[in-house]
């Protein structure tokens, strides 16, 4: 297996993250497929809202297909305030 590609870079810690207007079917997709996988591991950590300046009350959880590697701060980001993501990912998924 090669190395794991993150679907996201961003500063967890600053509210100016990239973002990315998608359109509701695709961010659907998106979603659909990365709330599809069983966590890789958990931990004790929760989920930061860099913008509110808050912890939230879910787990922090890593996923991977093999390829890609996400975690649930990625799923959060990318559901409430559009975070980018990896152009390489999206073009999977919309292949698929």
């Amino acid at each position: 297996m090669g190395k794991i590609k993150s679907v996201a870079a961003y500063d967890l810690y600053k509210p100016d993250f990239p973002t990315e207007p998608v359109s509701v079917g695709e961010r659907n997709v998106i979603l659909d497929y990365m709330r599809s996988f069983e966590p890789s591991y958990r931990t004790a950590s929760k989920v930061f809202d860099p913008v509110k300046g808050k912890w939230t009350s879910l787990e922090l959880e890593a996923f991977t297909d093999g390829t890609w590697g996400w975690d649930t701060n990625d799923i959060y980001l990318f559901d409430r305030y559009e975070l980018k993501l990896d152009p390489g990912f999206s073009s999977m998924l919309r292949k698929r």
